[in-house]
């Protein structure tokens, strides 16, 4: 039959199918039965695979040969193990043939190409080789035949192309092919035309020549038409070079082309495959923490079939992906891959743990490793783990100090078993530290159980060392007291001092419980009894019994109702020891006083925050001036001349600053004064001062934005009257732009109460001044190149005759003559040739300039002289 498909002849280097199955399931149904996904390393089982090589066999044969022509098949399991395989012939007819037809690999199949009795032309079979379930079974391997006749061979291909495997993005010359499959096209002829053509292509690796041989070809086209072929199982990485040539469906050929018009040790194309994974190709191994993971790790960069992808040189990320432990990833975590792998030398962890893993990462594509396990370093230093507390003196301090030694990086150096000793650090009162010391670590961590330190004291603190390891320093501890010795007798803490009849004592009287050492004891709670020793028939109130509190009987309310000096007291409590304390006396009471209140109620506008007041004269204090309250205290129970003072002017106080009080004794008597304000007001006067040239009549001042008054622009001045005490804007407008005042034209002025603020303006000014333009138009015949302008006589500047334009700046802001000379004779100047021109301040005036000119005339004398005979008597 005829062919349908590409004429290809079998490639002398097999091409081998792998499969890469991830650890997330198996790719392949056919594989279910047998897939084991080893979860540890993340790569698919060894399994079976089958192998054909050539993939494709193409041969031919001399119309009316009867020759039989021989290719073979070489297979073969590229996997774990030997394989069953069958062979059939799928299509083709008696022309093709095979033999043996099944048996175990590795082994040989011939194919058997008959062309007896085959008219000229392409004949395609299929020769389909099985293995059961292994991995490329069943493999279809095309076999194309070809009878050449004696037909003349076509034309060769021209318009050569290559495209990438889609068929329709072109390749440019020296271009990167992205997939193992190149597209070549051509437009291909033959001279008889109409003919089913063939685009056949042989492409080879740069350096290995051309031998002739085709690597592909593709579906007929018509003569003229434009054919391709197909050339896949490309290498990466690799650059080729190829030609092509015209194949009819006889057999005959064309001469060979090459594509590129290069030359053939350049380049036509270069593979450069992207990749479809990544694969830890060296896993991280075990390490310690700090130190450099070695063997160092290796991301390589592969296409579906596991091949490596030698073109990516694209950077490869490493990145901590199961970090339980917070561990920080240092070194170099971002190279580019050389060849497909990327290395990374110096990766390290600071935490240990188990369970690390990494992930790689390039672009969209990531995986990760396997997990291990970073170890501690060497003890570097120790650590308090747990902290010595508090304790009595002489007992054991618990719970358990303990110490830990840890490496550089904070981890627990768990092979560390040296010798910890403890000392005092921080000795606030000379006390010894006892108990087992030095303590041999296990794993990392020594724990003394049975210290004690002697003596109570506040702040101490341990110190940590072993050998060369940064000792450790302890937080602070306090080692308290044992129980306090029992209370044996009384003394009085605060003694009886002098007092009034009937008043309690003060301060109050205390009697403390204390020890044979004289220590307080905290501990004694009993009850405290007081008597009155040398009474003289005086009675004792508030003498108990009072229970210690830490030790202590606080007597707060004694008194004694009877004046007398030599008074005694005497305290017990059950079988202590009494006490006697010192002396005192009771005197009479003092004469009966009383308290007086003194209260300011102000209201109004513009208040005073408080006044002065004073009683008889004397005792002054500063009172609020609305709800203000004082009240003076123990003053004799009697009338009081009570004065209110540093009242405003403003303000009024009803019934006069001044009140007589009496205070009664015991009580309180009041002074209640009532005060309104009203709001103060004082001038403001205005003044103006302006010197210079040019300077105005008058100004306009302002205040507050409003009350416009005009004031003279020199030794002017105008006074506001009755404006509030307070602070006003004052504002001098109407000053030409030719006048300046000094410090701005507004002023902030403070109007004092009953007083008068001042607004002072400076005013400087100068003449003012303008520009004036001069410009020129002249039409007609014979007109000059220029003119001469003058400005009031002098100031002689030359201006182009037509649209001509000067100007003269800071002339003074008046009028002008400006003139018009070297005006020629043959031209006239509209309206003169002189003007007047006001030139305003700050602006511009305009001598505009228009000139007409005429063709100029003469007269012309011609005179005759003639000698000679025969003169004529005229001319014309």
């Amino acid at each position: 039959m005829l062919p349908s498909q590409g004429i290809h002849r079998a490639r002398s280097r097999p091409v081998t199918r792998r499969w890469a199955i991830g650890a997330g399931g198996c790719a392949l149904t056919v594989l279910l039965a047998t897939c084991q996904i080893d979860k540890l390393t993340n790569n698919p089982p060894n399994v079976a695979a089958l192998s054909v090589t050539p993939v494709h066999v193409l041969d031919t044969a001399a119309a009316g040969s009867a020759a039989m022509r021989v290719e073979s098949l070489t297979v073969s399991s590229t996997g774990a193990g030997a394989l069953t395989w069958s062979a059939s012939v799928a299509d083709g007819g008696a022309w093709l043939d095979i033999t043996p037809k099944s048996g175990p690999t590795p082994a040989r199949v011939q194919v058997r190409l008959d062309p007896n009795g085959l008219a000229p032309g392409a004949y395609h079979g299929t020769v389909v080789v099985s293995a059961g379930q292994a991995v490329g079974s069943p493999a279809r391997i095309p076999v194309d035949f070809v009878v050449a006749g004696s037909a003349p061979p076509p034309n060769a291909p021209t318009g050569l192309a290559q495209f990438q495997s889609d068929g329709s993005t072109a390749l440019d010359v020296g271009g990167t092919a992205t997939s193992r499959s190149v597209v070549f096209k051509a437009t291909v002829s033959a001279p008889a035309g109409g003919a089913a053509l063939r685009l056949e292509v042989e492409v080879e690796p740069i350096g290995t020549a051309f031998s002739g041989t085709a690597s592909g070809s593709g579906p007929a086209a018509a003569s003229g038409g434009t054919a391709s072929a197909t050339v896949g199982g490309l290498v990466d990485n690799v650059s080729y070079h190829w030609q092509a040539r015209t194949v009819d469906e006889s057999g005959g050929a064309s001469a060979w082309v090459s594509f590129g018009g290069n030359a053939e040790s350049d380049p036509d194309f270069r593979v450069a495959l992207a990749g479809t994974q990544l694969v830890f190709t060296m896993q991280p191994s075990n390490a310690v923490a700090g130190a450099a993971i070695a063997p160092a790790v290796q991301v390589t960069t592969q296409d579906p079939q596991g091949n490596t992808i030698t073109s990516f040189t694209g950077d490869v990320t490493i990145a901590l992906y199961t970090n339980s432990h917070g561990g920080t990833l240092s070194g170099r975590t971002t190279v580019p891959a050389v060849a497909g792998v990327a290395t990374f030398n110096d990766l390290s962890i600071d935490k240990a743990g188990s369970g690390y893993t990494l992930q790689a990462t390039s672009a969209s594509l990531s995986t990760p490793s396997t997990a291990f396990t970073i170890s501690p370093a060497a003890a570097a230093k120790l650590a308090f783990t747990v902290q010595p507390s508090a304790t009595q003196a002489g007992a054991t301090i618990t719970p358990a100090v303990r110490v830990i030694a840890r490496d550089a990086f904070g981890n627990t150096a768990t092979g560390f078993t040296g010798n910890v000793t403890l000392a005092i650090a921080t000795n606030p009162s000379g006390g010894t530290l006892s108990g087992t010391i030095p303590v041999a670590a296990a794993a990392g961590v020594a724990s003394f159980n049975d210290l004690s330190i002697d003596t109570p004291g506040t702040g101490y603190t341990l110190t940590a060392t072993s050998g060369t390891l940064t000792q450790a320093t302890s937080n602070a501890f306090n080692i308290t007291a044992g129980p306090p010795p029992p209370a044996t007798h009384l003394a009085f803490g605060v003694q009886p001092s002098n007092t009034q009849v009937g008043v309690a004592i003060t301060p109050a009287v205390t009697v403390t419980a204390l020890d044979a050492s004289g220590n307080t004891v905290p501990s004694f709670t009993g009850a405290i009894s007081l008597a009155l020793g040398n009474a003289g028939g005086a009675t004792l109130s508030g003498n108990g019994p009072v229970n210690a509190v830490n030790g202590v009987a606080t007597f707060a309310n004694l008194t004694i109702d009877k004046v007398g000096t030599g008074y005694t007291l005497t305290a017990t409590s059950g079988t202590l020891t009494q006490a006697t304390s010192n002396s005192f006396n009771i005197t009479a009471a003092p004469p009966p006083t009383g308290d007086l209140t003194v209260t300011a109620a102000t209201t109004g506008q513009s208040l005073p925050s408080s006044y002065t007041v004073t009683v008889d004269g004397g005792q002054s204090r500063i009172i609020g001036a609305n709800g203000g309250s004082t009240t003076y205290t123990g003053l004799s129970a009697t009338d009081h001349t009570v004065a209110l003072t540093d009242v405003p002017a403003n303000c009024t106080a009803s019934g006069g600053n001044s009140k007589t009080v009496t205070v009664p004794a015991g009580g309180t008597g009041h002074a209640d004064f009532t005060i309104s304000c009203v709001t103060p007001t004082g001038d403001l006067t205005v003044t103006t001062a302006t010197t210079g040239s040019s300077a105005p009549s008058s100004y306009t001042v302002t205040v507050d934005g409003g009350q416009s008054r005009t004031i003279a622009a020199n030794s002017g001045s105008t006074t506001y009257s009755g404006l509030t005490a307070t602070d006003h804007t004052v504002a001098l407008t109407d000053v030409p732009t030719n006048c300046t005042v000094s410090g701005g034209n507004s002023k902030t002025v403070t109007v004092p109460s009953g007083g008068t603020g001042h607004a002072d303006f400076t005013i400087s000014c100068v003449t003012p001044t303008g520009d004036l333009t001069v410009t020129t138009a002249t039409t007609g015949p014979s007109a000059p190149s220029s003119y001469t302008v003058t400005v009031d006589g002098g100031q002689s500047r030359t201006i182009a005759a037509n649209n001509g334009s000067t100007t003269y700046s800071g002339l003074t802001a008046t009028d002008h003559t400006v003139a018009l000379t070297d005006v020629p004779t043959n031209c006239t100047v509209s309206g003169g040739n002189s003007k007047t021109v006001t030139v305003p301040s700050g602006g511009t005036g305009h001598a505009d300039f228009t000139i007409s000119c005429v063709t100029p005339t003469g007269d012309l004398t011609v005179t005759t002289a003639t000698t000679g005979p025969s003169a004529p008597s005229s001319y014309t």
